[in-house]
């Protein structure tokens, strides 16, 4: 995930979104958008790790990555949206 977010952001994309489900973070059930002093423990280690290295790229956790998003999202145009895991 972090190779595709890095390689989008060298190929000039901006306006990253990263939805996850949070596995493990105590905001997971809810929602939450991941900041840069967010702790793993609220938002899950991988969201935490990605914001952390990578600081470009909104992260955004919640169980229903949907609601998540249309809660957390800023009104921005047209983010590109990469799915954490997004198949399970």
């Amino acid at each position: 995930t972090m190779y595709l977010l890095e390689s989008l952001q060298k190929k000039g994309v901006t306006n990253l979104v990263l939805l996850s489900r949070g596995y493990g973070g105590r905001k997971s059930s809810s929602s939450m958008k991941v900041e840069m002093d967010s702790s793993a423990q609220d938002s899950g280690d991988e969201p935490a790790m990605i914001k952390k290295n990578l600081p470009f790229v909104n992260v955004i956790i919640g169980k229903n990555r949907f609601e998540a998003f249309q809660k957390h999202k800023q009104d921005e145009k047209s983010p590109l949206i990469v799915l954490d895991d997004g198949f399970q």
